[in-house]
């Protein structure tokens, strides 16, 4: 129901009542198998159909710093939507996949993650989507489920470099790419090299206004255990 942005559940308990839906466990609810099938043959699932379920999936997977009890669930519609749906708006699928690809990783469903990533870059073979913020996601999405360190390193510098300018618009993602790179070198005793990127991460959400938001709080904290580190044993 609020995925679907209703405000109650009146049309759905009547519904329940005339049988076309029906009740499972768990405030679960299921279509009626006959209605499935009218369903499924007259209006076939696609991005701009389903485009008000989406979009509450994707604000949810916005909140980077909270946990949801019903999280599986959504990344099953997400997968779902990648089998089944037809891809009718790109721009918008692309972003889903982006964000949800995000949140995905705070529960470290790897094959998952890999899989949102073969689809963000069968994406991006369309020219009209192969910008440079687009290249950079998908760089650093591939960091993220990468094993090995030097190519986790190398991946990251790249999506780095794919925006040498830094925008109102690209700002957010630049700021946490420098942070999470700072992170990797750190973890390599490049400690100049991760001063420098953690000190521009703060820069840029200082500059753009983006204090006091989830990732550049976790970026100041990084950042004043990373002195903490320098002092104690320089």
């Amino acid at each position: 129901g609020q995925w679907m942005g209703f405000y109650d559940l009146n049309d759905v308990n009547e519904l329940i009542e005339l049988g076309f839906v029906q009740s499972k466990p768990g405030n679960r609810i299921a279509l009626h198998p006959m209605m499935q099938e009218v369903t499924l043959s007259d209006l076939p699932p696609s991005i701009t159909n389903c485009h008000t379920m989406l979009e509450s999936i994707r604000a949810t997977c916005q909140l980077h710093g909270e946990s949801v009890p019903y999280h599986q669930l959504m990344f099953q519609v997400v997968e779902n939507t990648i089998d089944l749906a037809a891809k009718d708006d790109i721009a918008f699928y692309l972003l889903l996949l982006q964000d949800v690809f995000q949140y995905m990783d705070n529960y470290k469903y790897m094959d998952d993650m890999k899989r949102l990533t073969d689809e963000m870059e069968v994406l991006l073979s369309d020219k009209s989507m192969d910008t440079p913020k687009n290249r950079a996601l998908l760089l650093d999405s591939r960091a993220a489920v990468e094993r090995d360190r030097k190519t986790v390193i190398k991946l990251s510098e790249e999506a780095l470099a794919q925006m040498p300018e830094v925008t109102a618009d690209n700002a957010v993602l630049v700021s946490n790419l420098n942070a999470n790179l700072g992170a990797l070198y750190h973890d390599e005793g490049r400690i100049e090299d991760a001063k420098r990127h953690m000190e521009l991460a703060i820069q840029i959400s200082e500059q753009f206004g983006r204090i006091g938001y989830h990732d550049s709080l976790l970026q100041f904290i990084f950042t004043f255990f990373f002195y903490i580190f320098i002092i104690k044993y320089r």
